[in-house]
């Protein structure tokens, strides 16, 4: 049984309305320092976790970044169709498909990182480093459960 009041509630959602504007301010930031390079941050985010390899197929990107599987496969329409991405049917079971970066995506990746190196960070400049740590650790905390 929980014992949560409505204290707990009202600090709970402020917590959550803080998380979400931060995570939009950024974003917006990063999206308008790639504009020129004709990618947003949502499609970044897609093209960097397929080139670290931390997901390779949609479902397991859009489980690691939080985004609804329809939304997803959407994104991954539009990356393929700019030749940044590829899909194929897996060598190992027919019914997956694999999803990797093309150099082109490749490229786009290294123009990301020349239009907006250093944006994420310009939040971060009141941080110690410690801080930076501290808030990296307790938002996987978060992500990860």
């Amino acid at each position: 049984m929980s014992h949560r009041t409505q204290n707990d509630f009202e600090r709970i959602q402020s917590l959550g309305v803080t998380l979400g504007r931060a995570r939009n301010l950024v974003a917006a930031e990063v999206d308008a320092a790639l504009k020129d390079v004709g990618i947003n941050s949502q499609q970044l985010s897609i093209l960097l976790a397929l080139s670290r390899n931390a997901a390779g197929s949609a479902i397991g990107l859009s489980r690691m970044l939080a985004v609804d599987p329809a939304l997803m496969t959407r994104a991954l329409d539009k990356l393929e169709a700019r030749g940044l991405v590829r899909r194929t049917r897996s060598e190992t079971d027919r019914r997956r498909v694999d999803i990797t970066v093309t150099q082109e995506g490749h490229d786009a990746i290294a123009r990301c990182e020349r239009a907006a190196p250093t944006e994420p960070n310009v939040r971060l400049a009141r941080f110690t480093n410690p801080e930076i740590e501290t808030l990296g650790r307790l938002l996987g905390k978060l992500v990860d459960g």
